[in-house]
């Protein structure tokens, strides 16, 4: 694990966004600002997967459009993806503690 966190802090800069590859677009996924987050989130994606993308982060807004159809195939309309890191650092400053039971964030009052 160590070589794996050494290996991304001399590469690329925090934040950084960890993903295992083949879990789909929001299984596994977790934000990084230091490396103790980043240890976490290696051992969150490891869980689904033995590949593991690390991706630096952007300042940016994500949208998202499908192509549905095969032979035929129809753009849908453009969406923006809300990230719930917002709504995760917006819960922890309001002083809440949080664990996450594989899948699902849990909140607990003080």
């Amino acid at each position: 694990m160590e070589q794996v966190v050494e290996k991304v802090e001399s590469t690329i800069q925090y934040p950084v966004f960890i993903k295992p590859s083949n879990a789909g677009s929001s299984r596994g996924i977790s934000k990084a600002t230091k490396r103790e987050e980043l240890i976490i989130g290696l051992k969150i994606a490891s869980e689904h997967d033995k590949k593991i993308l690390v991706e630096e982060g952007i300042n940016g807004r994500e949208v998202e459009c499908a192509v549905l159809g095969g032979n035929e195939p129809k753009a849908s309309g453009v969406g923006e993806i809300l990230a719930a890191m917002i709504m995760m650092q917006s819960i922890i400053m309001r002083s809440q503690k949080l664990s996450l039971d594989r899948n699902y964030l849990i909140m607990q009052q003080n």
